[in-house]
């Protein structure tokens, strides 16, 4: 069984990261090469700091496929991936979109949750009965939704 974005996610959030990398870029050099008033500057310096820690997240840490192999469950991010034993997840937890597989070797595993990520983790939840799987109203209603699913169980 696995959960999967798609292709199309992995290439949206390399060139949404690209995008925000050339603005990092620009504003070091507009900061370095001009002079600018100290609210300006505090502004492209804070600006700096939060796009690069979101660049950092989307493609380091939030997973947009995840497969459920005999005993373990693999999963990728753009620029990362690893597998985890199916008897060290502990929680999955599924609310506003976003979904967190909690795991007691590693921490959590962040997801984003579009249909079929509840589906999936149900399927998790009947394999691996220790798992406690809390889904919010919010994940609820978007798996009502008449819409196509992520989930290939």
């Amino acid at each position: 069984m696995s959960y999967s974005l798609g292709p199309f996610y992995r290439a949206f959030i390399f060139g949404v990261s690209g995008f925000f990398v050339l603005g990092i870029i620009l504003a070091a050099v507009h900061l370095v090469t001009s002079n600018e008033v100290l609210g300006v500057r505090a502004f492209l310096i804070v600006w700096m700091i939060v796009a690069g820690f979101i660049v950092y997240r989307y493609l380091f840490t939030i997973a947009y496929d995840l497969r459920q192999e005999i005993d373990q469950l693999a999963w990728k991010a753009p620029l990362r991936s690893g597998i985890v034993p199916l008897r060290n997840i502990q929680r999955i937890r599924c609310r506003w979109g976003d979904g967190v597989i909690y795991v007691s070797s590693r921490g959590c595993i962040h997801v984003l949750a579009q249909k079929g990520f509840v589906r999936f983790a149900s399927t998790v939840g009947q394999l691996c009965p220790w798992v406690e799987v809390r889904v919010g109203w919010s994940a609820r209603f978007m798996e009502w939704l008449p819409a196509s699913t992520a989930f290939h169980g």
